[in-house]
């Protein structure tokens, strides 16, 4: 089913990139593939292995080439029409792939997390999200580029019935955020958005909705919401459990260690909220987020599942132009 538009702005977010050097990549490589090692240098990329066959990267060992300015098109990330099919989106169980017990506790992990988002300096992403909601599916492909807390560019997508697409950017002085197809008015850079102060258990609620924004909100809001959601899960938040792992691969030569934070629904709150699996895989060197997952039900037991991605590049040149806005608004 081919998905409409649909206006999400009092959803959250309304208010009242030289040489390129990879160095950490997401899971975007199809099964049975690898990723590819620095070739540019002796630092090597830090790498988190997939579990799931997505899209195929481009040649990390080259440059990326500077597509032409695109005007924002609210329609060109809408779920394609296509039949409904199963989606390559499962968290797998515990214990399972390689992933074993850590001694890394939750709450430091979020910490860790939010302090790596928040200082992030010109680094560029590319984002893939596979996505299927009770109206449809399909995937959406997206971008960051990051200079610093005072200019950015930042993708995020909406997971509702119909999901909507997002941008949140800054250009030094001003920033604006756009759902759908409306802009908000600009604002001095920095400001943080009102979803931003609200309690750790609202967060927690519309996490699973909203998180690709809120996962930036540290650096663009100056207040992260990992360590609040962490938080509120452990404390069994709408019957979450969380568990938190670790695995250690050797792969071309390059020693690849990740987290992982598994949460699941329990206990009476299945049967009150649906059923609902999360996985959020972390890079253990730069400690950046590279695959979230989503599995869940619906309260008519129609399955929503959702897998984002991020291929992240460090030490980018990103010009002005990265943050162009509409300021008439």
């Amino acid at each position: 089913m081919k998905f409409g538009v649909l206006s999400l702005l009092a959803f959250a977010v309304i208010v009242g990139c030289s040489k390129n050097d990879p160095v950490a990549k997401g899971p975007v490589e199809p099964s049975g593939s690898s990723p590819q090692p620095n070739q540019q240098g002796s630092e090597s990329p830090s790498i988190a292995v997939p579990e799931t066959p997505a899209s195929t990267p481009g040649d990390p060992s080259k440059p990326d080439k500077k597509e032409p300015e695109k005007p924002v098109d609210p329609k060109s990330a809408m779920l394609t029409p296509k039949k409904l099919e199963p989606l390559p989106v499962k968290v797998p169980a515990p214990g399972t792939q390689g992933w074993t017990k850590t001694s890394m506790s939750l709450n430091v992990l979020g910490q860790r997390i939010e302090g790596a988002m928040q200082n992030l300096r010109n680094a560029r992403a590319k984002l893939s999200t596979i996505a299927q909601t009770s109206d449809g599916q399909g995937t959406y492909e997206q971008e960051v580029a990051i200079q610093d807390r005072k200019n950015y560019k930042i993708d995020f997508l909406v997971i509702d019935k119909k999901p909507v697409s997002g941008t949140d950017v800054a250009n030094g002085k001003d920033r604006m955020v756009r759902v759908d197809a409306t802009w908000t008015k600009p604002m001095v850079v920095g400001k943080p958005l009102d979803v931003v102060n609200r309690s750790a258990s609202q967060l927690a609620s519309i996490w699973i909705s909203d998180f690709s924004r809120m996962a930036f909100q540290g650096l663009t809001d100056g207040k992260g919401a990992w360590s609040q959601v962490f938080d509120s899960w452990g404390k069994g938040f709408e019957g979450f459990k969380p568990t938190v792992e670790e695995r250690h691969m050797k792969f071309q030569g390059v020693n690849v260690t990740s987290f992982r934070i598994r949460a699941e629904r329990t206990g009476t709150a299945v049967a009150t909220y649906g059923p609902c699996k999360i996985e959020i895989v972390v890079d253990g060197k730069h400690f950046l987020p590279v695959t979230v997952r989503v599995e869940r039900k619906d309260k008519e037991g129609k399955p929503w599942l959702t897998q984002w991605s991020a291929q992240w590049r460090f030490k980018q040149n990103i010009a002005a132009s990265d943050f162009k806005m509409p300021l008439g608004g």
